[in-house]
């Protein structure tokens, strides 16, 4: 190995330590019972290693109503990951394929929504949604999450980039638009669906701001914000407690990230050239 291959192993590594540790202490404080916590500084700051080792924490947590919010977390995602890759691959096939009339329009403004912040659209949601009887509602909670722009952009450059010649075999073997959509495109465009699904999932499922403002009921809570408004106010008594809280409400996208990251790498490689 030589020693310019030695110096970036052992600078990755030194990032990597460095990025790793904090994530370490986190479980191994999540392990440790909260009145150690709560009165033993030392243990708080070096505390790598569970001792004593316990899984009470874990087992508070999920007594609570964590398991009401974990299901309201998981409904709002699932439903919004699945509506959200629908639409958006039709609408990024229909710019990409489609030749009608104001596409060259309509397309930037929909890539003008990556440059407004969702929280400016927060006070006329919540009037509208009002009216609606939608808030405090799984639907009140996903629906603003059905289509993104950046989930627009990402199917409609992944689009593009499939050959024109896939479409006129189909016609010719009379296909018809949603046959070859369906049948031939969305089978093509895995990688970028993956990549569309996987973003819209973190961000359902990591959502604070819009839940607190819609769902004001306590059983309507997300994840989020239940253990925020729960357990914040309390975080040094039960800091254990609320660490095992936050290690368990990351494992879903941890899990995505790893075990899909293939697709999500080869989705943003292609989608965005």
């Amino acid at each position: 190995m030589s020693k310019r291959l030695t110096l970036n192993f052992f600078v990755i590594l030194i990032v990597c330590l460095i990025w790793f540790t904090p994530v370490v202490w986190v479980i191994s404080l999540s392990f440790q019972p909260n009145e150690l916590l709560q009165k033993t500084t030392t243990n708080f700051l070096f505390g790598f290693f569970p001792i004593p080792f316990t899984v009470e924490n874990y087992i508070k947590m999920w007594s609570s109503s964590f398991d009401v919010w974990v299901m309201n977390s998981l409904i709002v995602a699932i439903c919004a990951t699945f509506f959200t890759t629908i639409f958006c691959s039709m609408a990024g096939y229909a710019f990409a394929r489609i030749d009608f009339f104001g596409r060259k329009f309509i397309y930037p403004l929909v890539l003008a929504g990556l440059m407004i912040p969702g929280e400016l659209l927060f006070i006329p949601l919540f009037t509208q949604f009002s009216s609606l009887g939608l808030n405090n509602s799984h639907v009140g909670l996903f629906l603003p999450k059905l289509a993104i722009p950046f989930g627009v952009f990402i199917m409609t450059q992944y689009f593009k980039g499939v050959p024109k010649e896939v479409e006129e075999a189909s016609v010719i073997d009379g296909a018809n638009r949603l046959q070859i959509f369906f049948k031939i495109m969305l089978p093509l465009a895995i990688p970028a669906l993956f990549t569309v699904a996987i973003v819209n999932f973190g961000g359902a499922w990591n959502d604070y701001v819009w839940p607190l403002v819609s769902a004001s009921e306590t059983h309507m809570r997300t994840l989020q914000v239940g253990m925020s408004l729960q357990l914040g106010n309390r975080l040094g008594m039960y800091m254990g407690t609320s660490l095992a809280g936050i290690i368990i409400s990351t494992m879903p996208t941890i899990f995505l990230l790893v075990y899909f990251q293939k697709y999500l790498l080869r989705g943003f490689a292609i989608g965005t050239k």
